[in-house]
Protein backbone atom coordinates (compact mmCIF):
# COMPACT_ATOMS: atom_id res chain seq x y z
CA UNK A 1 0.00 0.00 0.00
CA UNK A 2 1.52 3.18 -0.72
CA UNK A 3 1.31 6.31 1.44
CA UNK A 4 -1.90 7.83 -1.13
CA UNK A 5 -3.90 4.73 -0.21
CA UNK A 6 -3.11 5.02 3.16
CA UNK A 7 -4.10 8.54 3.21
CA UNK A 8 -7.08 7.69 1.65
CA UNK A 9 -7.47 5.20 4.20
CA UNK A 10 -8.12 8.04 6.87
CA UNK A 11 -11.17 8.91 6.76
CA UNK A 12 -12.05 12.58 7.82
CA UNK A 13 -8.53 13.58 8.26
CA UNK A 14 -7.84 12.60 4.44
CA UNK A 15 -7.63 16.16 3.16
CA UNK A 16 -5.32 17.42 5.86
CA UNK A 17 -3.11 14.88 5.12
CA UNK A 18 -3.42 15.02 1.46
CA UNK A 19 -2.65 18.29 1.76
CA UNK A 20 0.52 18.04 3.83
CA UNK A 21 1.05 15.10 1.07
CA UNK A 22 1.05 17.27 -2.18
CA UNK A 23 2.48 20.36 -0.73
CA UNK A 24 5.57 18.11 0.09
CA UNK A 25 5.68 17.57 -3.45
CA UNK A 26 5.34 20.75 -4.39
CA UNK A 27 8.48 21.86 -2.58
CA UNK A 28 10.45 18.55 -3.77
CA UNK A 29 9.33 18.29 -7.96
CA UNK A 30 7.46 22.33 -8.14
CA UNK A 31 4.18 23.32 -9.25
CA UNK A 32 4.82 22.25 -12.51
CA UNK A 33 6.11 18.51 -11.09
CA UNK A 34 2.33 17.52 -10.42
CA UNK A 35 -0.09 15.58 -12.32
CA UNK A 36 -3.00 17.61 -13.12
CA UNK A 37 -4.73 16.07 -10.27
CA UNK A 38 -2.61 17.12 -7.65
CA UNK A 39 -2.40 20.57 -9.36
CA UNK A 40 -6.05 21.27 -9.28
CA UNK A 41 -6.37 19.81 -5.46
CA UNK A 42 -3.26 22.20 -4.79
CA UNK A 43 -5.11 24.91 -5.86
CA UNK A 44 -8.06 24.65 -4.87
CA UNK A 45 -6.96 23.73 -1.20
CA UNK A 46 -4.37 26.95 -1.45
CA UNK A 47 -7.74 29.06 -2.11
CA UNK A 48 -9.86 26.93 0.84
CA UNK A 49 -7.10 27.15 3.69
CA UNK A 50 -5.73 30.53 3.49
CA UNK A 51 -9.74 32.00 2.81
CA UNK A 52 -11.08 29.62 5.64
CA UNK A 53 -8.18 31.32 7.46
CA UNK A 54 -7.98 34.80 6.97
CA UNK A 55 -10.41 35.92 3.65
CA UNK A 56 -9.84 36.70 0.81
CA UNK A 57 -7.35 39.63 2.35
CA UNK A 58 -5.26 36.54 3.58
CA UNK A 59 -5.37 34.33 0.50
CA UNK A 60 -4.04 37.74 -1.91
CA UNK A 61 -1.78 38.67 0.69
CA UNK A 62 0.10 35.23 0.18
CA UNK A 63 1.89 33.68 -2.07
CA UNK A 64 -1.27 30.65 -2.36
CA UNK A 65 -2.78 33.46 -4.80
CA UNK A 66 -0.07 33.82 -7.41
CA UNK A 67 -1.96 31.29 -9.83
CA UNK A 68 -5.49 32.82 -8.57
CA UNK A 69 -6.58 33.04 -12.15
CA UNK A 70 -5.46 29.23 -12.16
CA UNK A 71 -7.49 28.15 -9.41
CA UNK A 72 -10.84 29.52 -10.73
CA UNK A 73 -10.07 27.28 -13.46
CA UNK A 74 -9.41 24.08 -10.56
CA UNK A 75 -12.02 25.59 -9.14
CA UNK A 76 -14.33 25.24 -12.06
CA UNK A 77 -12.59 21.79 -12.66
CA UNK A 78 -13.73 20.48 -9.60
CA UNK A 79 -17.15 21.63 -9.91
CA UNK A 80 -17.20 24.12 -7.49
CA UNK A 81 -18.74 26.95 -9.72
CA UNK A 82 -19.87 29.35 -6.71
CA UNK A 83 -16.69 29.56 -5.25
CA UNK A 84 -15.07 30.26 -8.54
CA UNK A 85 -17.54 32.78 -9.15
CA UNK A 86 -16.58 34.39 -5.77
CA UNK A 87 -12.52 34.29 -6.55
CA UNK A 88 -13.38 35.73 -9.77
CA UNK A 89 -15.77 38.61 -7.97
CA UNK A 90 -12.36 39.06 -5.82
CA UNK A 91 -9.86 39.40 -8.37
CA UNK A 92 -12.11 41.92 -9.68
CA UNK A 93 -11.98 44.02 -6.78
CA UNK A 94 -8.00 44.95 -8.19
CA UNK A 95 -9.77 46.20 -11.23
CA UNK A 96 -9.43 44.90 -15.04
CA UNK A 97 -5.97 43.65 -14.54
CA UNK A 98 -7.09 42.04 -11.38
CA UNK A 99 -4.01 41.37 -8.82
CA UNK A 100 -0.30 40.56 -9.90
CA UNK A 101 0.31 37.29 -10.09
CA UNK A 102 3.65 38.53 -8.68
CA UNK A 103 3.78 38.22 -4.43
CA UNK A 104 5.59 41.26 -3.74
CA UNK A 105 3.53 43.41 -6.21
CA UNK A 106 0.30 42.15 -4.88
CA UNK A 107 0.58 42.46 -1.34
CA UNK A 108 1.55 46.20 -2.52
CA UNK A 109 -1.99 46.32 -3.93
CA UNK A 110 -3.39 44.51 -1.00
CA UNK A 111 -2.26 47.02 0.90
CA UNK A 112 -3.20 50.49 -1.04
CA UNK A 113 -6.74 49.03 -1.30
CA UNK A 114 -9.73 51.72 -0.12
CA UNK A 115 -11.82 50.93 2.42
CA UNK A 116 -15.18 50.18 0.00
CA UNK A 117 -12.57 47.25 -1.71
CA UNK A 118 -11.80 45.83 1.56
CA UNK A 119 -15.55 45.96 2.31
CA UNK A 120 -16.19 44.36 -1.19
CA UNK A 121 -13.32 41.39 -0.28
CA UNK A 122 -15.66 40.94 3.04
CA UNK A 123 -18.56 40.65 1.64
CA UNK A 124 -17.07 37.98 -0.75
CA UNK A 125 -15.71 36.36 2.80
CA UNK A 126 -19.32 35.68 4.49
CA UNK A 127 -20.60 34.46 1.35
CA UNK A 128 -17.58 31.94 0.94
CA UNK A 129 -18.32 31.19 4.78
CA UNK A 130 -22.18 30.50 3.90
CA UNK A 131 -21.85 28.69 0.52
CA UNK A 132 -18.29 27.38 -0.07
CA UNK A 133 -18.94 24.22 -2.40
CA UNK A 134 -15.54 23.12 -3.19
CA UNK A 135 -14.93 21.65 0.47
CA UNK A 136 -17.57 18.95 -0.54
CA UNK A 137 -16.22 18.06 -4.00
CA UNK A 138 -12.41 18.11 -2.85
CA UNK A 139 -12.59 13.90 -1.35
CA UNK A 140 -14.92 13.08 -4.64
CA UNK A 141 -12.62 14.60 -6.47
CA UNK A 142 -9.27 12.86 -5.32
CA UNK A 143 -11.07 9.76 -5.12
CA UNK A 144 -11.96 9.75 -9.23
CA UNK A 145 -8.50 10.68 -9.61
CA UNK A 146 -6.29 8.64 -7.54
CA UNK A 147 -4.57 7.26 -10.45
CA UNK A 148 -3.03 10.49 -10.81
CA UNK A 149 -1.90 10.55 -6.90
CA UNK A 150 1.97 9.93 -6.62
CA UNK A 151 2.78 8.46 -4.00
Amino acid sequence: MGRVDEILALGERLLPELSDHIFARVERVGLDGLSSAERTFHLVDSVLQEVNDGGFLQYFGNPASDRAREAITALERLGARHTAGLLRRALAVFGPDGPSPDWELRRAQVDVLDAASKQELAELDDEFYERDDAADLELPYVRAHRDELAD
